[in-house]
């Protein structure tokens, strides 16, 4: 009865789909009961789905009833993925322990917890999940080379894989390395001899080197620091209150008429903004001054801080405050 079901249903789909089933049951009035008819349908259309899945998804990312999933414990971190994914990418280490008596499997697998323990980095296995998901390798730019190196040898995954977009960023660690190794060779034969005493007092810095870092970084820098994050929050509220104090100036409240009496017979009358004003707009002259001038004399070169153009937009914004002070001096004194 299974058999006439089957070959019913394929029919029916061969020919056009379910009214002709239908009119082939009514017609020849056989005694199948529907739900049988519709759990077969039911079957054959979960069979059709499973057979266009694997013919278009590639095989790193096929699934199956049978595909077991395997738990990973990465530096105390867990991460759950199927064995297929593993298999995508073979002659590496996560591929050897997905075979059950395989050296990594009895070396790596827990049997109490049912999972492979492994002590390495756990947020940089994300990247080396990531290219058994995608078969794609791409690196993280917040760690440095060589601890990416070490997992890279660990698992076994060949440098060579690694995509175009972050090659550059790798390859630039090698050379640095080379450079490095080609400036300070071994002398004299002695292959443990690296670098001479005199080379080692002549880079290292002095007392003011390391006081002029410091301030380069309390004021280039906000994330160095506490105190820097502090410094970098004051100088924004100065900005605010300079900009703020510059758009009141120019509103009748906050403006002061003073009257000068040149001669018995005539005055003089001015408008100028309120001392208040005066006195804040000063301070934060004051303060962008200090950061400036600290900023120029810490810089680790003169030459790039004067052509930087944000370095001369600061100084473009306090120069007009001290020539506008220049002249007023200059004004009363005649």
């Amino acid at each position: 009865q299974y058999n006439k079901i089957m070959a019913l249903v394929i029919g029916s789909r061969d020919l056009g789909g379910v009214p002709l089933m239908r009119r082939s049951i009514k017609k020849k009035k056989s005694s199948i009961d529907q739900r049988d008819l519709d759990c077969v349908r039911h079957k054959v259309d979960e069979d059709l789905r499973e057979s266009n899945y694997y013919r278009q998804k590639p095989f790193h990312l096929r699934r199956s009833v049978t595909d077991p999933r395997i738990t990973l414990n990465v530096g105390g971190i867990r991460y759950e993925t199927f064995q297929s994914t593993l298999r995508s990418i073979p002659n590496t280490r996560l591929y050897w322990i997905t075979f059950p008596g395989s050296r990594y499997f009895d070396y790596y697998y827990n049997d109490s917890t049912k999972e492979f323990e492994f002590d390495r980095h756990p947020q940089l296995f994300v990247t080396i999940l990531n290219y058994y998901q995608t078969g794609k390798l791409h690196l993280p730019k917040e760690f440095c080379i060589p601890l990416i190196e070490d997992e890279l040898v660990f698992w076994g995954i060949d440098e060579n894989e690694i995509e175009t977009c972050c090659w550059q960023l790798y390859r630039q660690h090698r050379t640095n390395t080379e450079t490095l190794a080609s400036t300070f060779k071994p002398e004299d034969g002695d292959p443990e001899q690296v670098v001479s005493e005199e080379v080692l007092v002549r880079n290292t810095p002095s007392t003011y080197e390391k006081i002029k870092d410091r301030i380069w970084k309390l004021f280039e820098d906000p994330y160095s620091s506490k105190f820097a994050q502090v410094i970098g929050v004051l100088s924004l509220l100065f900005v605010l209150v300079s900009v703020a104090t510059f758009c009141l100036e120019t509103h009748p409240w906050f403006q002061v008429t003073i009257v000068n009496n040149a001669t018995n017979s005539t005055t003089t009358t001015k408008i100028e903004p309120h001392i208040g004003l005066v006195v804040i707009e000063t301070m934060a002259v004051a303060w962008f001054t200090l950061e400036l001038s600290a900023r120029f004399i810490s810089c680790p070169s003169k030459c790039e801080f004067v052509k930087d153009g944000l370095n001369i937009v600061d100084f473009l914004a306090v120069l007009p405050f001290y020539i506008d002070f220049a002249f007023k001096d200059a004004a009363s004194a005649t």
